[in-house]
């Protein structure tokens, strides 16, 4: 099924490919700092993540954040192709399985963009910004099978 990237432009779709490209070797660390924020700031998210090691830097964060990342960043690199075959079996897992909602993914978003702002003041401005902010809104809509 089709995903609409038309609310965003050709320079946000080169803006995203081009920071990614300058963040992926620390998708580890970035990712791991998000899921930290996200488990901390909100707690109902938390329930999903009980098997873990929820401290800072934890190696399950480590993992989970670095997968996490890396699919983010298998989308960027896709974002005018295929975006939802990239994601494979993902969007089952999180709608059948998981039974994640959009407002999960809302929480997330704001964590990994203040995480990227922290990490990288000088390029996470405000049009780089609405560019991560466009891509995760449908990357949300993929991984819950709405798509926009």
């Amino acid at each position: 099924m089709p995903h609409k990237t038309d609310g965003m432009s050709t320079v946000q779709k080169e803006a995203l490919r081009s920071f990614w490209d300058k963040i992926a070797p620390e998708a580890k660390p970035l990712g791991s700092e998000a899921m930290y924020r996200l488990l901390n700031v909100y707690p109902c998210t938390k329930s999903y993540f009980m098997h873990y090691d929820q401290s800072q830097s934890s190696p399950d964060l480590l993992i989970h954040g670095g997968k996490v990342m890396n699919a983010i960043g298998a989308g960027i690199k896709n974002i005018d192709h295929n975006l939802c075959g990239e994601m494979g079996g993902l969007p089952d897992l999180h709608t059948k399985r998981l039974r994640l909602e959009m407002e999960h993914f809302r929480f997330f978003s704001i964590v990994l963009q203040i995480t990227l702002a922290r990490n990288y003041p000088q390029d996470f401005d405000a049009e780089l910004q609405n560019a991560w902010e466009k891509y995760l809104h449908v990357l949300s809509s993929v991984l819950l099978n709405i798509f926009p």
